[in-house]
Order: structure tokens, then sequence, then C-alpha cells
């Protein structure tokens, strides 16, 4: 998985690779290979990465929202397109925390509900 978000979290692509790749291998029969004989490829790329206001209370911020989509572009060995999709999964968090406390405390969520969501939408008509 690439990141070509305008703001990258250095941690976040090689972990949701990871993740991604144990997901498959546990929920289906396909196994990972290097060689020429994979029977799909899997690209995904993280593009965006954003962070907005969630809730407003007294005129104060009191909670936030960081989105993470992915374009994800499955291909069969010929290199034809199998399908093309697009994730998408925002993460709420206390208006209190700086952006680098939030990353800390979500980083389990977001290697547990983008692989997830990931995985449902390339599998959700296998």
């Amino acid at each position: 998985m690439t990141n070509t978000a305008s703001y990258v979290n250095p941690r976040l692509a090689p972990e949701l690779t990871d993740r991604l790749i144990q997901k498959v291998m546990r929920q289906t029969k396909l196994q990972q290979t290097r060689g020429d004989d994979a029977q799909w490829i899997i690209d995904s790329k993280i593009t965006s990465y954003s962070f907005s206001t969630a809730g407003i209370s007294n005129q104060q911020v009191n909670a936030n929202r960081l989105n993470v989509s992915v374009n994800i572009v499955v291909r069969d060995k010929t290199q034809k397109i199998i399908g093309k999709y697009d994730v998408s999964t925002p993460f709420d968090y206390s208006g209190t925390l700086s952006l680098q406390q939030a990353e800390q405390g979500l980083l389990d969520q977001m290697l547990r509900d983008i692989p997830d969501a990931i995985f449902n939408r390339i599998f959700s008509n296998w």
C-alpha cells in the first residue's frame, strides 16, 4: 500500500498492508505470492488523510474527525481490472486531544477498521 495523501502518517501504510494480507489469508483460500503465479493483484493507496471538526459545544470544539480514504484496484493475472473501489473510514476523537495524541490513540482502531472495510468491499460479491 502506498500513501499519496497530502498528510502522511508514516506508520499507517505498511501496517495496513500487513493487516490486510493477514485478513485475506485468514478468511479466504488465497495465499500471498511474490512470483508471477498470482491469481489476483491488489493495489491500494491511501488517497486522503484529513481532519475536520465533528462537534462544537459552547463555542468550543469538543469533537474532531479523522477520515482515511483508500483507493483499491484489483487485477487478475492478465492485468485485467476486476474491480476499482474506494473506501472511506471516519474516526472521531475528543477535541481536547492534539493531532499526535489522536493518531496514537486511534491507530489500533484504524488498523482494525480499515482492513475490514477494504476486505468487505473487495470480497462482498465473491
